[in-house]
């Protein structure tokens, strides 16, 4: 965590940012990127960046039983990253 590191992986838009899709199925997720152009999308790229965990806590049901999109758990995001296709 908190390292210079460089994923290969698949480009994929999230929900919450978009990510490299992994080949053991985990998502890391790109800061401070809105999307992936649509000709980056499900290809192969190496990206490189520092690597942050970031926690979330939200609750995922309120006090009346409804669900939200919120998130709880652990999200890993590579931030000052830079890609390109292989």
């Amino acid at each position: 965590m908190n390292e210079k590191v460089v994923l290969v992986g698949v480009a994929e838009n999230a929900k919450l940012a978009p990510c490299v899709l992994l080949s053991d199925g985990s998502s890391i997720y790109i800061k401070d990127l809105n999307h992936w152009d649509e000709g980056l999308m499900k290809k192969k790229i190496k990206v490189t960046g520092v690597l942050r965990k970031r926690e979330y806590s939200d609750p995922l049901v309120n006090n009346k039983g409804e669900y939200s999109a919120g998130m709880d758990g652990i999200a890993w995001f590579l931030e000052a990253a830079t890609w390109e296709e292989v």
